[in-house]
Formats: C-alpha cells, structure tokens, sequence
C-alpha cells in the first residue's frame, strides 16, 4: 500500500479553496494526469487519471464532507485508494490555506505490485499528485486574484505583513529594503 501526503499553500481562504475543489469535474482543464471526473449518484464520484506512466480508474464514495474544512473518501470500485483533503486556515503566518493531502493506494499486483511500487512507482506517484496539487493552488490563486474579494483579502495581508514587521522593529521599505524603526 502506497501512502502519500503533500500539501501546498493557497493565497484563499479555507472556504474558497473548498468550494473550488468540490467543483472536481474541472480539474482535467488544468489538473495534469486528470482525464475526467464524473459526479456520480450519491456522493460519488468517477476519476479517471494518468499517473507514473500508468492510467487508473475508481469510483470514489465521500465518507465526510465538512464544508470549509475537510473531506475524506475511500474508492467502491476500481484502484484501491482513500484519503482525505483538509483545507487549513494559515492566516496570519500566511495569507491563505494550506492544503493537505493525505492520499493511500493499493497498486495492482497483491505482493509483488507492493514491491514494485516500492521500488519504481511511488516517487512518480508522489511528484503526480504534487504537481496536480501545486497545478490547482496556480488554478485558484489566479481566478481569487481577479475578484474583489481576492484584491481585498491581497491588500489586507500587504498590511498585515508591515504591521507585524513594524510590531518587531522592522519593516519593508517599497523598495524591499529592510529598515530598524526606532
């Protein structure tokens, strides 16, 4: 059984980031590996991927969906697969969320698909979900970026920053030069 997890920031907050990734059928527009995803009766949903070289295909049951914060599922059919994707507030260290990403699998194979995996597959396994996850932070920073909201929530992390220098005797200058206040 393969166990990854990664995570990237994401300058949202938890609740947008949430939103954006319950909408997962339009992932495979900008999600590398993602070839279709299908919202199924009942919580469930079709994924279709190409990871490491290799195409898979389950249905995945949501087990928990906690708006804003989590959700967790487990595969019904297809690729063995389970996880859970948490949507963490970072403010005020960073402006936005961190998203994590604990994803397990079972390759094909029973034993000798676990030695295979061990030794070939779950570094190219681990890089396609980074680079998926990293491809969805790019996917809502930009779209958050161009509403209102998101300019607002930019310009108030500006002056968070230079509040919580300031508090420490240091500050940015616009030119990025640090200065000691005195």
């Amino acid at each position: 059984m393969g166990l990854i997890e990664t995570s990237v920031l994401v300058a949202a907050p938890p609740e947008y980031a949430f939103d954006r990734w319950t909408e997962w059928e339009s992932f495979p527009q900008f999600m590398p590996g993602v070839l279709e995803v299908e919202n199924l009766d009942s919580g469930q949903v079709r994924w279709k991927v190409r990871a490491a070289g290799r195409d898979a295909a389950w249905v995945g049951e949501i087990l928990a969906l906690k708006p804003g914060a989590s959700i967790t599922w487990r595969s019904s059919s297809g690729l063995r697969t389970a996880g859970t994707v948490s949507f963490i507030d970072a403010r005020p260290d960073f402006n936005g969320t961190r998203l994590a990403v604990l994803f397990e699998y079972n390759p094909p194979g029973w034993l000798i698909g676990d030695l295979i995996d061990e030794w070939f597959y779950h570094h190219r396994m681990w890089r396609a979900v980074a680079e998926a996850l990293a491809a969805f932070a790019e996917h809502v920073n930009a779209e958050f970026s161009q509403t209102e909201a998101g300019q607002a929530f930019a310009a108030g992390a500006r002056r968070g920053r230079r509040r919580e220098t300031a508090a420490a005797g240091l500050w940015r200058a616009p030119s990025g030069e640090r200065r000691v206040s005195g």
